[in-house]
């Protein structure tokens, strides 16, 4: 059965998934939205925590929006950046292992083959290396710190992030959604009084990486996978974020961030 073109099960576990929210968040909880869409969440404060954070990704990108309003973080993730590198993970002495682990077995030895076989049949390295993040895009605002009439909100309809506040008399607006066509995350940055958008972008990463500037507009981050249990990193990365200023027909002034993350990887 539907409603208003929402399935029962799909509204009970969006239900489910904010009361999640509220147990990590319990002086913010997630709350039903109050304008007119029931599958939104939306807080009245910025995330301090990276699990208070809200998720966009288009399968490839993806993005934490923590919603600072002097200072605004999002993290960035792309699917190809694993620590190590290309490398086998068969162990030569796997196969010589194979018939005493049979004899065992066949002799009813199930300890020992099973000792023979934990020795000899992992990869190597036995675990899977690990997921690394690509790095923090930092944008720091001028102005006062105080600010009113926050909200951050994450609409589980359209997969936009949504974050409002009042600062010196001026509503900004900051938007971030992600792009598979277009294989991009965006920003999108608004206020309701011309001139009131600006801000200095920074690039940083927990991977070996360097920053520098491509252009009068682009700030660009090249780095490198972690090592990994004896394995060296290898695999490059080199995000872009490029600002798009668009002026607009009436009060409210736009500027655009594309982070588009092209992985030179020899995986």
């Amino acid at each position: 059965m539907t409603n208003d073109g929402y399935t029962r099960r799909g509204v009970l576990a969006t239900g489910l998934g904010a009361a999640a929210g509220s147990l990590l968040i319990p002086d913010a909880p997630a709350k039903a939205a109050t304008r007119g869409n029931p599958l939104t969440l939306w807080y009245n404060r910025p995330a301090a925590a990276w699990l208070e954070a809200l998720p966009v990704g288009c399968g490839r990108l993806g993005a934490m929006v923590f919603g600072g309003v002097a200072t605004e973080r999002r993290q960035l993730n792309e699917d190809s950046i694993w620590a190590g590198g290309p490398h086998t993970y068969d162990d030569p002495e796997a196969l010589a292992a194979l018939p005493e682990i049979r004899r065992l077995v066949w002799e009813d030895k199930w300890q020992a083959a099973q000792n023979l076989a934990d020795q000899k049949f992992p990869g190597k390295p036995s675990e899977q290396a690990p997921y690394q993040v690509l790095g923090d895009l930092t944008l720091t605002f001028p102005g006062a710190a105080e600010f009113t009439e926050y909200r951050r909100e994450l609409d589980l309809t359209q997969a936009v992030t949504t974050v409002t506040f009042l600062r010196d008399g001026v509503r900004h607006t900051r938007e971030v959604f992600a792009s598979n066509p277009d294989q991009v995350v965006v920003m999108r940055l608004t206020a309701d009084k011309p001139g009131s958008v600006t801000f200095q972008a920074a690039f940083s990463s927990p991977q070996s990486s360097t920053v520098s500037a491509a252009g009068r507009d682009t700030v660009a981050l090249d780095g490198v996978s972690g090592d990994t249990q004896g394995l060296k990193g290898e695999v490059r990365f080199s995000p872009w974020p490029r600002p798009r200023r668009r002026a607009a027909r009436s009060a409210p002034t736009a500027a655009r961030w594309s982070s588009r993350a092209p992985t030179r990887s020899p995986c």
